[in-house]
């Protein structure tokens, strides 16, 4: 029993080496399948990022402070522990949805709370007391009006909520020069893989819808039976050999 499972084994192994053999020689026969493919998804990621808007990126930073603090020389530790604790209960609170709908509408934006919302962040600055907030627009002035009315509507709600006035902001923002960066080099290279997995697909699906036997193992799988000999088609050899009869004929008749 050990002796057959062995065996089954290794012709499993076997055929997985003939699989990938085959898989490879397929693919390599069909190249320009492959290649044409990962020429149009290039070609279009190229295109996508070419023809994509510009957005800019205007951020606010805050400080998290003890309102008994005058100088860095009396920061104590646990008043530093105690304010990078409230920095992660603030980051939730500057996202809330009252914050969101202060902001529409005392700037009269066409859009929800919910969607202004999503496209602005809040996120803490490493282990420090600083959170940053962040949006972008496709319009440098609008962004920069957005994420400072937000860190303005912010601060509103902390004095409200938490009874604290231990907000400052270190940095309003300004409104942005340079564009973000369009990520170019990364959309082409997700384009050549997405190409290169198509390009696959669509040969094996090609290859899969052919009925045509390519050799003897497929018979042998198929059939599950032993091929013993291999019949070779002359059909093709005795067309050539009446071709040039009939060619030799026709010179010895010239001269």
């Amino acid at each position: 029993m050990q002796d057959n499972n062995k065996k089954e084994r290794e012709k499993n192994e076997i055929r997985k080496e003939i699989d990938m053999v085959e898989l490879f020689m397929v693919v390599k026969q069909n190249w320009k399948v492959l290649f044409r493919t990962i020429f149009i998804m290039v070609a279009l990621g190229f295109t996508y990022s070419y023809y994509k808007e510009d957005l800019y990126k205007a951020e606010v930073v805050l400080m998290v402070s003890g309102s008994n603090i005058i100088s860095p020389d009396r920061l104590e530790n646990s008043q530093v522990s105690l304010n990078q604790k409230l920095v992660s209960t603030y980051t939730e609170i500057a996202q809330s949805s009252s914050i969101m709908r202060d902001v529409v509408q005392k700037l009269d934006l066409k859009k929800s709370p919910e969607s202004l919302a999503k496209k602005v962040e809040v996120s803490p600055l490493g282990m420090t007391e600083l959170i940053k907030i962040s949006y972008i627009d496709k319009n440098p002035q609008k962004a920069a009006l957005i994420v400072n009315h937000v860190s303005e509507e912010f601060m509103i709600k902390i004095k409200s909520v938490m009874r604290f006035d231990n907000l400052k902001i270190i940095e309003s923002a300004r409104v942005p020069v340079n564009p973000e960066s369009k990520k170019t080099k990364l959309i082409i290279a997700i384009s050549s893989m997405i190409g290169i997995l198509l390009g696959i697909f669509e040969i094996m699906w090609a290859e899969y819808y052919q009925n045509k036997i390519k050799n003897p193992e497929e018979i042998e799988r198929l059939l599950e039976c032993q091929v013993l000999a291999n019949v070779p088609d002359y059909s093709s050899v005795k067309l050539d050999k009446k071709s040039n009869e009939l060619k030799k004929s026709k010179n010895i008749k010239v001269k």
